[in-house]
């Protein structure tokens, strides 16, 4: 699925068509649409592949004057799933004319995104863009461990009340461990030391001279350090 936007007016509004300054976000593409998009921002067809792959890892690259980012995010599979809370990866891709997304599921940190909560997002401002994906998915990664907690305790609860085997059995689906390691290990993947090396850069330089001309900018990265900070503890 295709979905393009435009911030017009501090609006995040729906496009027909790929334009100047819109962002483009791919859900579960076909390869019709990933070779639609593709002629349109004119990048290597593996920025917009590489995040469909379940196993790839957060990090960046650049070639032919495009950069991408993979994000792993948070990703709940639903409470029959052996493991319900996992991580996926997303893609960003950035021109000097486009955004675009890519992801294999419709993940909360995207349709937060698009909500049109998330205050100064802009198409246009691609760093920034880029920051408030950061911002958002150290958030949700909060919420989802809350509702692991909240699942642990509902079950403990239970447990309590009758210890009954089939109360037992219902404990190990939750995986709620193995949840939180996914959880955390995205984070450490991700690499708080890095988001800090890229404060401190921003502060003295700006990864591309675009961050540093708002002070926000550097506030809000400096509010995903110390989420992801909280969320290894």
């Amino acid at each position: 699925m295709i979905s393009i936007y435009q911030t017009r007016d501090g609006r995040l509004d729906t496009v027909e068509e790929q334009v100047d300054g819109c962002w483009a976000s791919l859900i579960d593409p076909t390869p019709e649409e990933i070779a639609r998009v593709r002629a349109a921002v004119e990048v290597p067809e593996d920025f917009l592949t590489h995040a469909l792959d379940r196993g790839e890892q957060a990090r960046t690259e650049r070639e032919d004057g495009a950069m991408l980012v993979v994000l792993r995010v948070p990703f709940f599979q639903g409470e029959a799933a052996d493991i319900p809370h996992i991580t996926v990866p997303l893609g960003i891709v950035v021109t000097d004319r486009y955004l675009v997304t890519v992801c294999a599921h419709d993940v909360g940190v995207l349709r937060q995104l698009t909500s049109g909560a998330v205050r100064g997002l802009s198409t246009v401002k691609h760093n920034r863009f880029v920051l408030h994906a950061m911002h958002v998915t150290a958030q949700r990664y909060l919420y989802h461990l809350g509702e692991i907690n909240k699942a642990v305790d509902a079950l403990e609860d239970r447990l309590q009340a009758s210890l009954r085997n089939r109360e037992l059995l219902d404990l190990l689906p939750t995986a709620t461990p193995r949840a939180q390691d996914h959880i955390i290990g995205a984070c450490e993947r991700h690499g708080v030391v890095y988001l800090e090396r890229l404060l401190a850069r921003a502060r003295r330089v700006g990864p591309d001279g675009e961050v540093l001309r708002d002070d926000r900018d550097i506030t809000r990265l400096e509010i995903v350090v110390t989420l992801l900070r909280e969320i290894k503890l």
